[in-house]
């Protein structure tokens, strides 16, 4: 329902599902250690695979797999003594709104949106980038959460609408296209 209600307010497509799904599967496939390396997929085997609900199709949803993640923090001086060149974190943010119950309530009317993610990218434009001295220009990275393809178009949407409440122009979000990981 969310995705079709998402579809009709923004002229989505299931082409433009399937442009994320292409994406993050070229990321995968570059990966030695992820689950589908060396298994990329075309637009077209997006387009293909069988329904799960429609409009989803099952190259819209995420491989279920469960495993940990650990991020090592510490202090860049200390980080001056390890193997491996540091990744210096100046700012981060993470939220949810008082009707958040899980990714998102289904009980709130606006269900094309995720709107704890402006005010997440709220936070981080107004809050922790000022703090850092950076703005969404000198952003050229963002986890999202891609349980299913449109909810990274919905992330993208509400990031891109906390960027131009804070003053600044917000990138295309329907060019999501594979870039290099490199």
């Amino acid at each position: 329902m969310l995705a079709q209600r998402y579809m009709h307010e923004y002229g989505a497509t299931s082409e433009d599902f399937g442009r994320v799904a292409v994406t993050d599967r070229k990321h995968a496939a570059n990966n030695p250690d992820a689950f589908f390396y060396g298994k990329p997929i075309t637009l077209e085997d997006h387009q293909n695979s069988r329904f799960i609900a429609e409009p989803l199709h099952l190259l819209d949803c995420c491989q279920e797999s469960d495993g940990g993640i650990a991020i090592v923090v510490t202090s860049p001086e200390r980080a001056k003594d390890l193997r491996q060149k540091p990744a210096v974190i100046a700012a981060a943010a993470q939220g949810s709104r008082s009707d958040q119950y899980i990714m998102t309530s289904y009980y709130r009317p606006e269900l094309a949106g995720l709107p704890e993610m402006e005010l997440v990218g709220r936070q981080l434009w107004q809050q922790a980038g000022r703090q850092a001295g950076l703005g969404p220009q000198d952003m050229d990275m963002a986890v999202l959460y891609d349980h299913f393809t449109p909810y990274v178009l919905m992330q993208l949407e509400e990031l891109s609408n906390s960027m131009a409440r804070c003053g600044s122009t917000p990138t295309a979000v329907n060019s999501v296209r594979p870039t290099s990981t490199a």
